[in-house]
């Protein structure tokens, strides 16, 4: 009888090429996996971007309105009662709404009888949604008025759509219209968003002066003086 003859190295390199085969279907297995999970992870993402990108465009358009719909009309006495609430709107924005004492009597005898101040109304839709209040000023360099405005306001809700940009495009036509030299107004040091919006629409700064003022018993006293 033959005796077989066992290669053992023949045998245990075959058991490590099976172990090797097998570790590395296993490895290939788990890459196919954490592949698989990648892009599953990245489409998720990917449909999570364009459904943020989709929202920001509905936002986008939900801002937008038609500029021939707006209305800006003169106001007056009948609006008063209006003119008075936005008014009082605007303190709240300035964060003085303490400081408001004007009254409907008050705006009438100013506004609508002595024409000291104007006030644009603005209309969108049926609704009021910002005003402006303007006088004239006078400039001796230039020998012609000027256009102060004391007050812009777009009501909550409306800003950032354009309706501000509507009211000062009015009163620079008016401005221009009349024949006036500039236009002129104030802005709190702390309402970035509102100077950042002048500038864009071409607004001068003008830190070399400073508005001073008197009021209240400090312009009593100084009129009782000789």
């Amino acid at each position: 009888m033959g005796i077989d003859i066992i290669d053992i190295d023949n045998i245990s390199n075959k058991g490590e090429n099976r172990n090797l085969d097998s570790k590395n279907l296993n490895s290939k297995k788990q890459d196919s996996k954490n592949l698989d999970s990648k892009n599953l992870d990245s489409k998720k993402q990917d449909s999570k971007n364009l459904d943020s990108k989709n929202l920001d465009s509905k936002n986008l358009d939900s801002k937008k309105i038609d500029s021939n719909k707006i209305i800006i009309r003169k106001a007056v006495e009948t609006d008063i009662e209006l003119v008075l609430q936005l008014i009082k709107e605007h303190s709240v924005y300035q964060k003085a709404e303490d400081d408001v004492t004007a009254t409907q009597e008050l705006l009438k005898e100013w506004i609508i009888h002595r024409k000291i101040a104007e006030v644009l109304l603005e209309e969108y839709d049926g609704r009021t949604v910002g005003y402006v209040l303007f006088f004239y000023n006078f400039s001796t360099f230039l020998g012609k008025p000027g256009i102060f405005m004391e007050d812009i306001f777009v009501r909550k809700g409306e800003r950032g759509k354009g309706f501000g940009k509507a009211l000062i495009i009015k009163l620079a036509n008016i401005a221009v219209e009349r024949k006036c030299g500039r236009l002129d107004w104030a802005c709190g040091n702390w309402n970035t968003p509102s100077i950042e919006f002048y500038m864009a629409m071409g607004a001068d700064k003008l830190s070399h002066k400073t508005l001073y003022r008197l009021e209240g018993n400090h312009l009593i006293l100084l009129s009782k003086q000789e």
